[in-house]
């Protein structure tokens, strides 16, 4: 219930900058339907969003331009598709993710 209502008062309020740290997956479908509706209008004002999650559907559904970052290293960045790829195919992953196993 917290997550909600910190949710809905950071869109509200108008913010710059958003920042979401795994907010879309906590809740109901009631919360998720109204969550992705607000992420989209908050979008499409133009306002700079940081998003945090594991689920790399949201991700590709939020995020344009995208960095990935790991353990204070930044892998990739750029489009969305491109970043996603990366993350996913083993064989192109940064040498240092794998000394991290």
């Amino acid at each position: 219930m917290f997550v909600r209502s910190a949710f809905e008062v950071s869109t509200v309020a108008n913010p710059e900058v958003l920042l979401l740290n795994e907010v879309m997956g906590a809740g109901d479908l009631s919360f998720t339907l109204e969550a992705n509706k607000r992420m989209r209008e908050f979008i499409g004002l133009g306002k700079i969003h940081v998003l945090s999650s594991r689920s790399l559907k949201l991700l590709c559904d939020y995020l344009f331009p995208t960095i990935w970052l790991d353990g204070g290293t930044k892998p990739s960045d750029g489009s969305i598709n491109d970043v996603v790829a990366l993350h996913e195919d083993p064989v192109l992953q940064p040498a240092s993710d794998f000394e991290n196993r």
